[in-house]
């Protein structure tokens, strides 16, 4: 069975993993490729250390299959907001409501921090994510066309905003 949480600095490395797998297979779903992903050892042991970061996990037994990050900007003036990126789960997984869990967890993370609202960027090749982020209560305000070209294939990018308020 499948349960949602906060992940910790132990499962650095399966975050790792699940992060290139995501890269690798839905390189239109991801602006960052396998080969330039900036997420490392480094940066995510620097993220567990931040009081404005916060990644949430599925995790099967003890495999961590999913994964969706929240960060609050440190800017004064945009403290109020927040970001969420890097929202995946294995595709055998989806439709089981994990998805909606880690959402859930980094909704309420965003709240208990006093931020206005949660932001996010969806990609044209995730119909389903899009379709979950609705049914959250996001809010499109704007479109990038032709955000990512991977291999002579195209994928906008819709932007979208939870009110907190």
């Amino acid at each position: 069975m499948v349960k949602v949480r906060e992940l910790s600095p132990e499962d650095e490395q399966q975050v790792l993993l699940l992060r290139q797998e995501a890269l690798s297979e839905h390189p239109l779903a991801f602006s960052s490729s396998p080969e330039e992903d900036r997420m490392n050892s480094q940066s995510y042991q620097k993220q567990m250390a931040s009081d404005d970061h916060a990644l949430f996990g599925a995790v099967d037994g003890e495999e961590v299959v999913g994964m969706v990050g929240l960060l609050r900007y440190r800017a004064l003036k945009v403290r109020h907001t927040s970001y969420i990126w890097g929202s995946y789960l294995r595709s055998s997984y989806r439709g089981q409501g994990a998805g909606r869990q880690m959402m859930n967890g980094l909704i309420e993370r965003a709240r208990s921090w006093g931020c206005e609202s949660v932001d996010l960027g969806v990609s044209s090749a995730a119909p389903e994510a899009r379709q979950l982020y609705l049914s959250l209560g996001f809010v499109p305000y704007g479109l990038r066309e032709r955000a990512i070209i991977w291999e002579e294939t195209v994928a906008d990018e819709e932007h979208m905003s939870l009110d907190l308020r």
